[in-house]
């Protein structure tokens, strides 16, 4: 059976592949393409994506355009 994570868990989730997969630093981006590319893994699945990108804006700890992701400050600690 499927893991239920929350909303919250996969906007952390987020946060950790950008800040210690890809580097990125405080009030950095990285294409949503790369982000999705490593997303998938462990049970993950679009739904929580979304759901944990939003919590994530909502936070305040990332941006989004069309094409990147953005990690603010508070993203950046949170991580």
């Amino acid at each position: 059976m499927a893991q239920l994570r929350t909303t919250e868990e996969a906007a952390k989730r987020i946060l950790e592949i950008i800040v210690y997969h890809f580097k990125v630093r405080a009030n950095g981006s990285l294409p949503l393409s790369s982000l999705n590319a490593t997303w998938f893994k462990d049970g993950w699945n679009a739904k929580d994506f979304n759901e944990g990108l939003q919590y994530g804006k909502d936070a305040g700890w990332l941006t989004q355009t069309t094409l990147h992701v953005g990690i603010t400050d508070s993203g950046f600690a949170e991580a």
